[in-house]
């Protein structure tokens, strides 16, 4: 089994810009030591700041005698911004768990209290006015959310969740050319 975790870390451990997250765990009881696993995934795939890819491919970390650590990119500075990592608990004799993690950009070892949050990032959708209003011509457009995809579009618009697309806003172009800068930043919340 140590050969496997040592297998598993160096192509990790290789790269300069990752952050360690590591702790001490206890059983519930906080006398014994704990034993068994915890899975990491990326939410979503992300571009790290260093430039490396980072694909949402489970890591399954062992915990043995209450030791856990773990070398992780950043996704603080990622590319989607909205990246967490998810990090599922499987310890003897505990109820499976799951937690959200943000690894911050640091030289420093970090504990998993200081990576785990408690509500993974949202979406957030920003647009200057520019970007709205240029070259449209007057009408009603809608901004849809399809796959991840964000696009104005004038026909089309669901007004509700409809398969993968999203109406966020439904928009004449008056109202486009009044928006305010708060406005846009609420029309993805």
């Amino acid at each position: 089994m140590l050969r496997l975790a040592i297998a598993l870390w160096l192509p990790v451990a290789l790269a300069a810009s990752t952050t360690v997250a590591q702790s001490k765990i206890t059983a519930g009881d906080g006398q014994h030591l704990a034993t068994g696993k915890i899975t990491i995934t990326a939410s979503a795939a992300f571009l790290a700041a260093d430039g490396t890819w980072v694909e949402t491919t489970p890591l399954s970390v062992p915990v043995i005698n209450g030791a856990f650590s773990v070398q992780l990119e950043p996704n603080d500075t990622g590319i989607p911004s909205t990246t967490s990592y998810i990090a599922k608990w499987q310890l003897d004799g505990a109820a499976p768990r799951t937690d959200y993690w943000l690894v911050t950009t640091t030289g420093s070892t970090l504990s998993l209290a200081a990576v785990r949050i408690n509500i993974p990032p949202s979406v957030s959708l920003m647009f200057s006015l520019g970007q709205l209003t240029a070259g449209v011509a007057n009408g009603t457009y809608c901004v849809q959310v399809t796959n991840g995809a964000v696009t104005l579009t004038q026909s089309g618009c669901p007004g509700s969740v409809s398969g993968t697309g999203l109406s966020l806003s439904t928009l004449t172009n008056s109202q486009l050319s009044t928006l305010t800068n708060s406005q846009l930043a609420s029309i993805g919340n």
